[in-house]
């Protein structure tokens, strides 16, 4: 099964509701418990110099074509099913590669069931998203196929008291989809190309007015040939208003356990302040802060942050790419500090820019021919346009210009990016 069959059996949902809904009974209608999702997101892409380095000219001139269709049936008010077929396909025009239809597979599969057994706690079974905060640490289930495969294949309890959630969940991610695929091509999907397994709590406490108090422990078992990872995660964030037009969040989160044998213990959080003011245009400032701790290369401890489920691009578009320079993986967030300014413009309603600048740095040295002596990764630019079209179609046009600091060697040349993107929905 290919991408251009999801129109067709799109359409063929549409009968399909449409017939149920004629010979429905008199009544509460399926229509009401029965709503068909459907999503288009066709995006344009060039990127510059991605290895800082103009003597291989390594650039990238492609098109993402995100392609998602869905149904949500919700036979009763506590109880929702929820399943969508997902396909994102990307052909390229520099390198000029054979255009092939990627893979398609059912990013959700779950059922929510609600006031289990008559209490205010709830069960979520199956292929599901799983967010907590901004991502820090749990978003991101599947690390290698982008926007595609964000999804977690768990089981997560909520437990809902008046002022506070805990969540409980287990989670298992293959090195490829073994369940829900329409055309399997053998992708690997995590960075390591192994399987993922997981068990973590999460609690959420809203007593202090308007504030709210995070903390978490994850346990997590990275099953490779090389290296093994077997991880301990515990953090804690805090987030609200400062005062009446300064907002606040605040995270941190501490690691150990082993790779490879080897001990481990790595630190990461971050800390940022918005401060909006009510005048025209509603412009908003934003600074913020963000470590990531190395790994000293002279000792036997890994000392370096491990992302967990967070390799997805929560900062920006081209320093991700960049990572994978010195990692191998794209957005693995380690061995980092920076130090981010961002102004947002709402232009009007409907439309809206953000300018940015971030002051990038590592903690420990890299060795090889690509890197320097110095701690200054570089200075990363960037401007994001975005537009509402109709209330079912938004575009967005950006682009980032990055400058390499002493970190890496003197021949390190600027690396840049461009994206244009319009979606339709609904």
């Amino acid at each position: 099964m290919n991408k251009f069959l999801i129109i067709p059996l799109f359409f063929g949902l549409i009968f399909t509701k449409s017939a149920i809904f004629g010979i429905a009974e008199a009544g509460e209608s399926l229509e009401s418990k029965l709503r068909l999702t459907f999503e288009e997101r066709i995006r344009w892409t060039d990127r510059h110099e991605l290895d800082l380095d103009t003597d291989t000219g390594k650039n990238l001139d492609y098109m993402e074509i995100l392609t998602r269709v869905g149904v949500v049936f919700t036979p009763d008010e506590n109880t929702t099913f929820s399943a969508r077929m997902a396909n994102d396909n990307r052909p390229y025009f520099q390198p000029k590669t054979r255009y092939e239809i990627d893979e398609v597979i059912f990013d959700k599969f779950y059922l929510k069931l609600d006031k289990v057994l008559g209490t205010p706690h709830s069960l979520t079974i199956g292929r599901q998203e799983i967010k907590y905060g901004e991502g820090f640490i749990i978003f991101d289930g599947i690390a290698k196929a982008g926007l595609l495969t964000n999804y977690f294949d768990a089981v997560k309890g909520s437990l809902n008291f008046s002022k506070t959630t805990v969540d409980i969940f287990i989670t298992r991610q293959p090195k490829e989809d073994e369940f829900l695929v329409i055309n399997s091509l053998h992708k690997p999907l995590n960075r390591n190309l192994g399987t993922m397994q997981a068990a973590g709590i999460y609690l959420v406490n809203k007593s202090l007015d308007k504030h709210q108090l995070d903390t978490y422990y994850l346990y997590s078992h990275e099953m490779t040939n090389s290296p093994k990872v077997e991880l301990n995660t515990i953090g804690f964030r805090a987030s609200g208003p400062l005062a009446e037009k300064i907002d606040y969040a605040f995270e941190i989160a501490r690691q150990i356990g082993e790779t490879d044998n080897n001990p481990k213990a790595a630190l990461g959080g971050l800390a940022h302040l918005t401060y909006k003011l009510p005048i025209k245009y509603s412009p908003a400032i934003k600074l913020e802060y963000d470590y990531f701790s190395g790994d000293d290369p002279d000792t036997a401890k890994d000392e370096g942050w491990d992302p967990v489920y967070s390799t997805y691009n929560k900062y920006d578009n081209l320093y991700p790419y960049l990572l994978a320079l010195d990692y191998g993986s794209i957005s693995y967030w380690t061995n980092l500090q920076q130090l981010r300014l961002i102004g947002t413009l709402s232009l009007t309603k409907k439309q809206s820019l953000e300018l940015s600048y971030a002051y990038l740095l590592a903690n420990q040295h890299i060795r090889g021919a690509r890197y320097g002596s110095g701690y200054t990764r570089g200075s990363l630019f960037g401007i994001d346009y975005k537009i509402k079209l109709t209330p079912n179609i938004d575009a967005r046009a950006f682009t980032e210009y990055f400058i390499p600091g002493n970190f890496y060697s003197d021949g390190a040349d600027p690396a840049s990016m461009f994206r244009f993107e319009i979606g339709y929905k609904f």
